[in-house]
Formats: structure tokens, C-alpha cells, sequence
């Protein structure tokens, strides 16, 4: 309340529950612990006592999920949803400031407007590097890169307005609107390019995969 850092602060907050989300789909591949074994092996004398000792701790388990191999995607997403709060809520603040100086909440849109449209830009251009690193990394394919750069630029177009007239000449409020719509679809386009999505489907419409699966039986 007192100082411009909260909008830092709650950008925090906000990246978190993809992160979060990250680890809970990850967690039963990622992790070396197989409850499903254990029980298994329990039936012999004094293994469960042993599967008990080897079972990792939560630490161990937190820093496997998220320090460990094919954790960079869970935090590349978790980049994206922090750099997207400054052009939304940036943009949407400007056009409510003054309701920001009369409850004494000190914030950028008032505070310091040019700062405030850098910030917001700045973060905008942040999307292209976050979105390649998406692909880069396995968690979209190649074409991920084109139509999220395209959704981008439009953000990055109208951050570029309301950094140049700070939020003035509707600026703000093409930049809030075009935040609203770009994170969603920028979400759904990692969705629909997602590594291996597509050729898993044409396989089993092809009934290849129902082959590979038949011929890994046998085998």
C-alpha cells in the first residue's frame, strides 16, 4: 500500500498457480517414488521397511519437481503469467488512479506514468523470448513460435501506444483489451501446439499406434 513494489508482489502471486500446476501433473513421473511398488514389494520380509527409508522427502521431492530435468517448462509458464500482469494491470490501473490516490494506495499510474507505460512495454516485448522458450525447451513444437508471435506483436503494438502517449488517446484501454485476449489465446495455441500432440493423433487414426502398442506386447 505503501510503495510501488506491490504490483511486483502480486505479480508474484499470480505466476504461481501454473507453477503449481506444473508439479501436480508432473508429480508421478517426476518423482522416484512409486507407491504402486512399494506395496508390491512389501509381501517379502522387511522390504516395506526398506522401500519406507528409500522413499524420497518432501524436499527432495520439491526440488526434484522443481530444479529438476524438464522443470523449465513449469517455470517458463510461470514467467509468462508474471510478465502479463504489467500491460494488464498497468493499463487497467491508469484509467482508475485516481480512485488509487483517494483510498492512499501508492502506484505507478499516478506516482510515475512514464515509468509506468516503460514497465508495461517492457514486459510486453518480454512475451516473445518467454513464448521461444516454450518450444525451445519441448513443451510446443516449431509453429508455436509463429502464431504466438503474431498474438504478441499485437500486444506489444498497442504497449507500444501507451507507452509513447501514457495512456492517454484511448491507449490504455486498447492495451488493456488487447492483454485481455492475448493471454488466453496464447495459452490455447500452446494447447493445440503442444510437442507431440499431432503426431500421436494422426498415428492412432492411421492405427499405427494400436500396431505399436500390439507389436510392444508381444515383445
Amino acid at each position: 500500500r505503501v510503495h510501488v513494489v506491490n504490483t511486483w508482489v502480486g505479480a508474484i502471486v499470480g505466476a504461481v498457480p501454473p507453477l503449481m500446476g506444473w508439479c501436480a501433473a508432473a508429480g508421478q513421473c517426476a518423482t522416484t517414488y512409486r507407491p504402486f511398488a512399494s506395496s508390491s514389494s512389501s509381501s517379502s520380509g522387511g522390504s516395506a521397511a526398506a522401500d519406507a527409508s528409500s522413499r524420497p522427502g518432501l524436499w527432495e521431492e520439491a526440488q526434484e519437481l522443481l530444479l529438476g530435468e524438464g522443470s523449465a517448462g513449469g517455470w517458463l509458464l510461470a514467467a509468462l503469467l508474471f510478465a502479463w500482469q504489467f500491460p494488464h494491470f498497468n493499463a487497467l490501473s491508469w484509467t482508475i488512479r485516481e480512485e488509487y490516490r483517494h483510498a492512499g494506495y501508492r502506484m505507478l499510474c499516478f506516482a510515475n506514468p512514464g515509468m509506468n507505460a516503460r514497465v508495461a512495454l517492457r514486459y510486453s516485448l518480454l512475451m516473445f523470448p518467454i513464448c521461444l522458450g516454450l518450444s525451445y525447451v519441448g513443451v510446443t513444437d516449431r509453429g508455436f513460435v509463429i502464431t504466438s508471435t503474431l498474438v504478441n506483436a499485437w500486444m506489444a503494438r498497442e504497449a507500444v501506444r501507451f507507452w509513447r502517449y501514457e495512456g492517454a488517446r484511448g491507449s490504455a484501454r486498447g492495451l488493456f483489451w488487447a492483454s485481455v485476449w492475448q493471454l488466453p489465446i496464447v495459452l490455447v495455441l500452446a494447447m493445440v501446439h503442444k510437442k507431440g500432440l499431432w503426431e500421436g493423433l494422426w498415428r492412432r487414426v492411421g492405427g499405427r499406434g494400436e500396431e505399436e502398442e500390439w507389436e510392444d506386447g508381444e515383445g
